[in-house]
């Protein structure tokens, strides 16, 4: 269909106003000595057509190819290319919440690109609160990530991979929401992990026995995840003593080594302590660890209570 001479003058105007606003610059900067500002603002309200020398003119000063002025696919190409050079620099300099809010501004389509930097910046956002122990907001950037797994050409698993590992053991050890909770994981690579995970979800559906037949065919190499479900079985047994010992011991690993799994863990272990130490009729214990359960909440979203 062919374009009317009001829609080519609008449409040349938008996309001048558009990238000029982009570059932050002024209609007086912008028309320079050559045109006046009042015939720029006429331009970028679809009243006057500029001549193929100011087009030139203007496409020079705002540093773009004139195709861009004159065609809106090369116009969105080049709101992307800008969107993604900007973000870039800002991650660069590690301000990753500053690039999200670039590429995630309105008039920026999303492409390839721009899906990839959200997929990054948010798992450096993720893994930077994690270290802070805000693990809710945490765990909310994971799942921004991974949300976008399979929305862009380039390879992400690796990436989405670390978020559904998070996002399904901090369905297991924070308080979250029935409508945030994660499915079974489905991750091979981690095994002890997953096998860890699985014995978690046994115990917690009372399929003790299973749990017990799995935990004697498999063994976790892995320290705190190791201990954790042999307290995890000495409760199952009703050894509360037995099992409190357990807890301890990786509660005072973490205070003197801190890992980002064994700290995500806390909130829960707490709870069992909790659990433990009222099956042993210690009510002022038990009232103990109520407490650093909630300090350890309170950390960890930001609530005040």
């Amino acid at each position: 269909m062919i374009k009317s001479k009001n829609e080519s003058l609008s449409r040349v105007g938008t996309r001048i106003k558009a990238i000029r606003k982009n570059k932050k610059i002024t209609q007086s900067e912008l028309a320079g000595e050559s045109i006046t500002r009042n015939m720029l603002s006429r331009i970028e309200n679809g009243l006057a057509l500029p001549s193929l020398q100011t087009l030139v003119y203007i496409a020079d000063r705002l540093s773009v190819p004139v195709s861009v002025l004159l065609d809106d696919t090369f116009l969105s190409d080049y709101t992307i290319a800008e969107a993604v050079r900007k973000a870039h620099g800002y991650m660069k300099e590690g301000l990753f919440d500053k690039a999200l809010e670039v590429i995630q501004s309105k008039g920026i389509p999303e492409s390839d690109e721009t899906t990839l930097i959200t997929i990054e910046c948010n798992l450096a956002l993720a893994a930077e609160k994690a270290r802070q122990g805000n693990f809710f907001e945490a765990y909310r950037n994971f799942a921004q990530a991974e949300e976008k797994e399979g929305c862009t050409v380039y390879s992400t698993a690796g990436s989405t991979y670390i978020s559904s590992l998070y996002r399904s053991v901090a369905s297991y050890m924070l308080p979250l929401d029935e409508s945030e909770k994660k499915t079974k994981p489905k991750f091979d690579k981690y095994i002890d992990f997953y096998i860890y995970l699985r014995l978690i979800d046994l115990f917690d559906n009372g399929q003790i026995v299973k749990a017990v037949n799995l935990a004697a065919l498999c063994e976790i190499e892995d320290r705190i995840l190791s201990t954790h479900i042999a307290a995890t079985l000495d409760m199952a047994n009703g050894k509360y003593t037995s099992a409190a010992s357990k807890l301890r011991q990786i509660v005072e690993y973490e205070e003197k080594s801190p890992t980002p799994h064994g700290s995500l863990m806390l909130y829960r272990i707490y709870g069992e302590l909790e659990m433990c130490a009222k099956s042993e009729g210690d009510y002022v214990l038990a009232y103990t660890y109520k407490e650093e359960k909630l300090k350890l909440y309170s950390k960890m979203s930001g609530i005040k209570l």
